[in-house]
């Protein structure tokens, strides 16, 4: 885990809401990526689409993918959102969650997770597609900097369902 040195407990709920809604953005304010763990220890990461389900994180992801093997070996993963148009002054704002990870291969609940995000998001409702997976990440802690000042982070560890 994260060392706990920061705004923790009550001060940091007051940035909670804050936190939250910056993580549910996309480019070009917001990208987010995703980190893994190969069978030698190395981390991977690479660029992902998030969607939430409050404090959970969906991904979609390819059921060969190198990801889902990785994630099998280790469900400990974690997701990076970085801003990407930071005020002129000041870092950019950043948001680590450190999570656990469930892969769910259910066809059903797979499309329904594709035709809430497209609702959600405005997109025409997709087809069914039998060549996707879901990753499902319950958050452990979450870590953002850019909210109390200067470098020190906020951190939460606790997540209403």
């Amino acid at each position: 885990m994260f060392r706990r040195i920061g705004v923790t407990g009550q001060a940091a709920e007051v940035y909670r809401e804050s936190i939250h809604q910056f993580m549910q953005q996309r480019r070009p304010h917001v990208a987010c990526f995703l980190t893994t763990t190969q069978r030698n220890g190395q981390p991977v990461t690479r660029q992902v689409g998030a969607f939430f389900d409050g404090w959970r994180v969906g991904t979609i992801t390819e059921p060969n993918s190198v990801k889902v093997a990785h994630i099998r070996r280790n469900p400990l993963v974690s997701y990076l959102w970085v801003e990407l148009s930071p005020a002129e002054q000041g870092p950019a704002r950043n948001v680590v969650l450190l999570g656990e990870c469930v892969i769910d291969d259910d066809p059903e609940r797979v499309h329904d997770f594709f035709v809430r995000r497209a609702a959600a998001r405005g997109w025409p409702a997709p087809e069914r597609r039998e060549d996707r997976w879901l990753l499902w990440t319950t958050p452990i802690q979450v870590r953002a900097e850019g909210w109390v000042g200067g470098e020190t982070p906020a951190i939460l560890t606790s997540f209403p369902a």
